[in-house]
């Protein structure tokens, strides 16, 4: 037993020894190791701000947008421009030649005067126009020849619906759909003077933000900002 006492004792006093000697490797070893991370870290955060720097000196020289991402690019906003509309409503012969957007920004003034003229010829009921169905008669305008002419407005047949209108539409034809896009402020039926509407329908279908609907025998073509299609009436 005191034999086996004194190796214990012994093995016991080796590691006490030891101990102290192990605190004392252990903070240098961390320590070595923190500062080669941070060392890696260092390094790494260098080499993307020389990419980052690179690829935008790269996109300075092609002329590449800042805006674009790796999702795709992104439409820059041109604080400049300025989009106006020229309407004519065919019911009540209101015109309207009116800047709808600019510096940035919606005008809400304008937006208000644009509902007016879209608003139910039967009721006299307005809504809020979408502002992405105006646009989309902003970027038709543009497509076509009479960009510049300010005798060419719009015609609108119909824009906003209220749904006693569109209930009597439906009781008199099948092609009124129950859940009207018109109800909700987002479509709206026209023709251009001086167009083709054949034309008309063309360039619509072309920017792919919508459904058009061709209807020639009653001289105007449906546009909507619902899921891209078309059809003929």
């Amino acid at each position: 037993m005191s034999k086996q006492h004194n190796t214990n004792r012994r093995m016991f006093l080796k590691k006490l020894l030891f101990f102290p000697l192990f605190l004392t490797i252990l903070p240098k070893s961390s320590y070595a190791n923190s500062k080669l991370d941070l060392s890696l870290n260092l390094d790494d955060s260098l080499k993307t701000i020389s990419s980052s720097n690179n690829i935008s000196m790269q996109n300075d020289i092609f002329g590449v947008s800042q805006s674009q991402t790796n999702s795709g690019i992104v439409d820059e906003v041109d604080s400049n421009e300025s989009r106006s509309l020229q309407l004519y409503n065919t019911h009540t012969q209101e015109k309207l030649d009116v800047v709808y957007y600019e510096n940035g920004n919606y005008l809400d003034y304008a937006l208000d005067e644009i509902n007016s003229i879209m608003a139910d010829h039967r009721t006299h009921e307005k809504i809020k126009m979408n502002k992405d169905l105006i646009d989309l008669l902003y970027d038709i305008k543009g497509k076509l020849s009479f960009h510049d002419n300010k005798d060419s407005f719009i015609n609108i047949i119909s824009a906003y619906r209220s749904p006693v209108s569109n209930s009597k539409l439906r009781r008199r034809s099948r092609r009124v759909a129950k859940n009207s896009f018109h109800m909700k402020g987002e479509a709206i039926d026209i023709n251009i003077s001086g167009v083709k509407l054949s034309s008309l329908r063309r360039e619509a279908k072309k920017i792919q933000k919508g459904g058009v609907g061709y209807y020639p025998r009653s001289n105007f073509v449906h546009i909507d900002i619902g899921d891209v299609r078309s059809w003929r009436g």
